[in-house]
């Protein structure tokens, strides 16, 4: 189900199962999670999520990290803001050749300036959380353009970096449609129970 306008921002999501554990109540929901933005498609629908994780984020992202001011950004570029997370945001292990020793002795040799600069950037724009693992190996930053607009800087594997340009108060409101959507739609789904 599609819900917002994929030409503009949207939501794609599809619920798979809905497992309970009959022992605890505990319940796990999964299923596909994408977003489109400006016809661009975001995420993997192969990669099921867990959508108490995405409802979770998504709920963050619209009450407090939309509001987090993040103008200075603005004048960056998309290729070097993304070259910035790489490097001082993230340890990519695969460039470690999944070492953990070097990826530890990659951290510990930054300088605290690019350590400091590289933690505000995760912590102030990237949203890559929202679609959980549909988004794994997928940068996706959020940032403030001009009043009342987004610029969202994305690069999928490695690949080509792009950049959108979306109305604040659309961002907000296709969310709540989204999480008001699923939230109906999983008290209809069939439950399978299972033991432990």
């Amino acid at each position: 189900m599609i819900i917002g306008n994929p030409e503009v921002f949207a939501i794609d999501y599809i619920i798979k199962d809905v497992e309970v554990n009959k022992d605890d109540n505990k319940e796990w929901i999964h299923g596909q999670l994408l977003i489109h933005i400006n016809n661009y498609v975001v995420g993997d629908a192969g990669r099921w999520v867990n959508f108490k994780d995405c409802i979770y984020w998504m709920e963050d992202m619209i009450k407090r990290q939309i509001h987090i001011p993040t103008e200075r950004y603005s004048h960056i570029s998309a290729k070097d803001l993304v070259k910035i997370f790489r490097t001082k945001s993230i340890v990519d292990l695969e460039d470690c050749h999944y070492n953990l020793d070097d990826a530890i002795d990659s951290v510990q040799s930054m300088p605290r300036d690019d350590f400091c600069e590289g933690l505000e950037l995760y912590q102030s724009t990237c949203i890559v959380a929202i679609g959980e693992r549909s988004l794994d190996d997928v940068i996706i930053l959020m940032i403030d353009q001009q009043q009342g607009f987004k610029r969202f800087v994305i690069q999928q594997h490695k690949g080509e970096v792009y950049e959108f340009v979306v109305k604040t108060e659309v961002v907000i409101e296709t969310i709540r449609e989204f999480i008001d959507s699923y939230r109906k739609e999983v008290k209809t789904f069939p439950v399978h129970y299972f033991v432990v």
